[in-house]
């Protein structure tokens, strides 16, 4: 029997403007498939990481974020808005109501 060491595993930090630049790669690339459903589950994805908590320092107070953080917060949330619009078009959420609870639900995280 093989025994296994537990491993820790340390939280991924990257800044909203990283974060930004990664998601808009993504999501041109995902865009560029013409799979309107792979980008709605891609879209929601990027939503609940900038839709999650506020950041907190190691006493749990809230840290501000600067004018140029939320400036390239609301830039990505525009961006998921107008890739949300386009994928759901592909995939027609009048047909498709995994399509709409998927725009639903990135649209209410996104608000």
């Amino acid at each position: 029997a093989e025994a296994y060491a537990p491993a820790r595993v340390d939280a991924l930090e990257m800044s909203t403007e990283d974060l930004s630049a990664f998601a808009g790669d993504l999501l041109s690339a995902t865009a560029d498939t013409g799979d309107g459903e792979a980008s709605l589950s891609l879209i929601s994805n990027v939503a609940s990481v900038i839709g999650g908590d506020e950041e907190t320092d190691v006493n749990g107070t809230v840290i501000e974020k600067t004018p140029e953080q939320l400036a390239a917060e609301q830039a990505l949330i525009d961006n998921l808005f107008a890739a949300t619009i386009a994928a759901a078009s592909q995939v027609g959420t009048g047909t498709s109501a995994a399509a709409t609870s998927q725009v639903l639900s990135t649209v209410s995280t996104l608000s």
